[in-house]
């Protein structure tokens, strides 16, 4: 996914409403340190300022969230069962707290039942999560750009793992013209305020691999559901596509191969297999939490 930790869209959230939502300076420096940390691979680091950040503020939940999962990282992906069992207690923890709320009009109940849903997907209770999610975009409008793109991103992955594939091909093609219709406003706003030409040429630069990387995976979940369809002329022009954007990759060469199994290419499909780097494909889904 665009952001691979679950810690990333917890940091942003952190710096963009600091002000707004009483997140004090030194909370958004510990989450801001934790992120990196954790992005950098750096467990142990990443875990002291998660412990300093739970004695600031005991009372959040993502912060045990965050903390499960920088655990779970730190033994190498090994300990499904202790993540499970804290995902189980996040369960029942968030589920009350939505329970309690009067709608989706607040973005933090948004997130809450976001965080539901993501939660609901890591335990493979996907009917549950569907339901959540389902919730959510009904109220997707006034949602920030990103955000939107993650209820909708979880959405397609969990119609797909539930064989709804012509819902799965509805949402995507509701991302492509979120995408282009933010990169058209991005594209149409003059660089102004404080930034400096390098730092609005930079901005741009990660804008722009962000919005790549977007349609990227669009384009493979395009592969999945086609696959699923068995509708071979649409798949073989999305695997153009998935090669074109994310090359030789262990995903992009596992779809395909999927794709020549199913025009009874056997041998090209094992081919295909036993050229793929498997190291290089995640054993667990990063799919964010915010």
């Amino acid at each position: 996914s665009p952001a691979d930790s679950p810690l990333n869209q917890g940091a942003e959230k952190h710096e963009g409403t600091s002000q707004s939502s009483g997140i004090t300076d030194q909370e958004k420096e510990l989450s801001t340190s934790a992120f990196q940390a954790f992005t950098a691979g750096s467990y142990d680091a990443c875990l002291q300022h998660l412990a300093c950040l739970q004695d600031v503020n005991k009372d959040d939940y993502k912060i045990i969230l965050n903390t499960a999962v920088a655990e779970f990282f730190k033994n190498n992906q090994t300990t499904t069962d202790s993540l499970r069992q804290t995902l189980n207690q996040l369960k029942n923890q968030v589920h009350s707290a939505v329970e309690e709320m009067d709608g989706l009009d607040d973005v933090e109940n948004s997130m809450l039942y976001y965080n539901q849903a993501v939660i609901l997907y890591h335990l493979r209770q996907y009917t549950e999560a569907i339901a959540v999610g389902e919730k959510l975009y009904q109220f997707i409008e006034p949602f920030e750009e990103k955000f939107a793109q993650a209820v909708c991103f979880l959405l397609v992955d969990l119609y797909i793992l539930t064989y709804q594939a012509e819902k799965a091909l509805h949402l995507l093609a509701v991302l492509e013209k979120m995408i282009s219709q933010g990169n058209n406003n991005k594209n149409g706003k003059n660089e102004t305020g404080n930034n400096t030409n390098k730092d609005g040429f930079n901005h741009k630069a990660e804008s722009g691999a962000l919005i790549e990387a977007a349609k990227s995976k669009i384009h493979q979940y395009k592969v999945r559901a086609y696959i699923q369809m068995k509708s071979l002329k649409a798949c073989k022009r999305e695997i153009k596509s998935v090669m074109n954007t994310a090359g030789n990759s262990a995903p992009s060469l596992f779809l395909k191969s999927n794709f020549e199994y199913l025009r009874g290419n056997y041998r090209k499909a094992v081919k295909l297999l036993n050229s793929s780097n498997i190291a290089e494909h995640p054993g667990f889904m990063k799919t964010d939490f915010i």
